[in-house]
């Protein structure tokens, strides 16, 4: 075989490798791409609204009067967050069932 031939067969041979690289390289960009977006949409649709519905109105609880919303606007709370169990976790029985501290739930966390 003489040296024209064997070097036109290795550009030909090269230029297909390099289509070839090309065309692959596209691919995986486009399955990165796709699988990133793919990724969002389930992070974005696991993180959904949740509606609250109290069992116990938040403006019928009182401490001597004054209602237990007072001192959470004072500090940005909103009481109407927390669930029954939280705010049952942040009262104390021995003093008088007051509030003892602010009511935690997981959405606090």
């Amino acid at each position: 075989m003489s040296a024209d031939i064997f070097n036109t067969r290795l550009d030909a041979r090269k230029r297909a490798g390099m289509i070839s690289h090309g065309l692959f390289m596209a691919a995986t960009i486009v399955g990165i791409v796709a699988l990133t977006a793919l990724l969002y949409t389930v992070i974005v649709q696991s993180f959904g609204l949740v509606a609250v519905e109290n069992r116990v109105d938040p403006a019928t609880l009182a401490v001597n009067g004054v209602p237990l919303d007072e001192p959470a606007k004072k500090v940005g709370c909103v009481l109407a967050a927390f669930d029954a169990f939280a705010w049952q976790q942040a009262r104390y029985p021995k003093d008088g069932n007051a509030l003892a501290m602010v009511p935690m739930d997981l959405m606090s966390l």
